[in-house]
């Protein structure tokens, strides 16, 4: 008759395998930045967004313009606030309790805060 065999799961181990927290987060500030030439008219612009959860900064002054009839793509690591930019974008991060957006987005030369 053979035994069964488990995993040892420790409490460090539990918690290495939780889901990554805010608080936890290291800023990512040295972002790389590619200047070319716009292809058409610039549909978004976004100028030094910043956003806050309760005072912890999140995303640290983006600039960003992207030009009309084009694809864009966000890439980057894990936790680096592709998806903080992107609530930000279509205001979702305006239905989070203590969440804070400073800087401004433009679509086609309107505030994005100023569209009903």
């Amino acid at each position: 008759m053979g035994g069964q065999v488990l995993p040892e799961v420790t409490p460090s181990k539990a918690r290495a395998s939780a889901e990554p927290r805010l608080e936890d987060a290291t800023p990512v500030s040295n972002a790389t930045v590619v200047d070319s030439p716009p292809v058409g008219p610039i549909k978004i612009a976004a100028r030094d967004v910043s956003v806050f959860y309760e005072g912890k900064q999140a995303l640290y002054d983006v600039s960003l313009d992207i030009p009309d009839k084009t694809v864009t793509a966000l890439i980057g690591p894990s936790g680096c606030g592709k998806s903080t930019f992107l609530r930000t974008m279509n205001r979702m991060n305006d239905t989070i309790h203590g969440a804070r957006v400073t800087g401004r987005i433009d679509m086609d030369g309107e505030d994005i805060n100023d569209r009903s």
